[in-house]
């Protein structure tokens, strides 16, 4: 998702939190300045476990490897803020288990948030396999003439 977005390969993450934008950005602060939100850690709309973790690799990594987290910011943004706890658990067992390396610690994030995406994906094909049949027909596009 993220070559989508070229402008996301400009952010420079740091850690920490910060009372401005100018002032840098954590990878949380970054997910709400995508998303149009107010200058915060904790953007409206994101899972408050997601974030803790988010949080916690920014802060725990050096530099050049929290630069490889801005990928997600994007992928973070747009997942629903409803996750279940089962998904959470492998990640949560290997990364207070194991001494990991930084590269571990992003690569083990970016799991958790495709695990994500795939849930709610899997979940969003269940519910579109529950529609009625005729509920699914594109309809005809109209075009009011007055209106262009």
């Amino acid at each position: 998702m993220s070559e989508k977005f070229p402008g996301i390969k400009k952010i420079k993450l740091v850690d920490g939190g910060h009372n401005e934008r100018h002032n840098g950005t954590c990878l949380m602060e970054a997910v709400a300045w995508f998303m149009g939100q107010k200058h915060t850690q904790r953007p409206c709309g994101v899972n408050n476990r997601l974030v803790s973790h988010c949080q916690q690799v920014n802060d725990i990594i050096g530099d050049r490897a929290r630069q490889r987290l801005r990928y997600l910011i994007p992928e973070i943004a747009a997942l629903a803020p409803k996750i279940p706890a089962k998904l959470f658990r492998d990640y949560e067992k290997m990364v207070y288990s194991f001494e990991l390396t930084e590269i571990q610690r992003v690569n083990a994030l970016k799991r958790l948030v495709w695990r994500i995406q795939e849930h709610q994906l899997a979940e969003a094909l269940i519910a579109l396999s529950k529609e009625k049949p005729e509920d699914l027909i594109a309809t005809e596009a109209t075009c009011d003439p007055q209106a262009v």
